[in-house]
């Protein structure tokens, strides 16, 4: 039969009688515990250590392995900390909007352009600067397109009635957007 080699880590956990909490190694319940247990066992670990130094070996000391070591309580506050951390990614998925579609940033468009028309006397340059000025979060380009199609159809058009003044004003097929 063959003997099993342990490693060091192994040892010390059977020495120092570590056991088995929610998938982890601990040692204690608190902080506390654990820190008198190192305090504990500081003489043997420093007595370990020069034992090691005359044969030449490099150690990790024992109480230094102690204090470093896991317990219930930290134990606890990591998974605690991974849920939290799960309900953030999971919400910060959830409440993310959705890009909204053509149709509606049409009809946006649409309805800021007769709000402009109705509240303001522009000709047509400064009437797309505006309108673009009032959806800034709107590519220009869109807004653009939707004020020439607009023009097109004739819900919008240029008021003719004074050769000095072509202001944009409610079409032929002007109705409430």
């Amino acid at each position: 039969m063959k003997k099993q080699i342990k490693c060091w880590a192994e040892e010390l956990y059977e020495e120092f009688n570590f056991y088995d909490y929610k998938g982890a190694f601990v040692i204690a319940k608190t902080e506390k515990e654990k820190k008198e247990i190192a305090n504990k066992h500081k003489s043997l670990s420093d007595q370990r250590l020069k034992e090691a130094k005359k044969r030449g070996l490099i150690v990790v000391p024992e109480d230094f392995f102690l204090i470093t070591s896991d317990t219930e309580e930290s134990v606890d506050a990591e998974i605690k900390r991974n849920e939290e951390v799960k309900k953030t990614i999971s919400s910060s998925y959830v409440s993310t909007s959705r890009k909204p579609k053509r149709k509606q940033i049409h009809e946006q468009i649409k309805k800021s352009i007769s709000d402009f028309v109705l509240v303001h006397r522009m000709k047509k340059i400064a009437f797309i600067k505006g309108v673009i000025e009032a959806n800034p979060n709107i590519s220009h380009w869109i807004v653009r397109g939707q004020i020439k199609k607009l023009f097109k159809q004739r819900f919008i058009e240029i008021d003719k009635t004074f050769k000095t003044k072509p202001f944009v004003v409610k079409g032929k097929y002007w109705r409430e957007i």
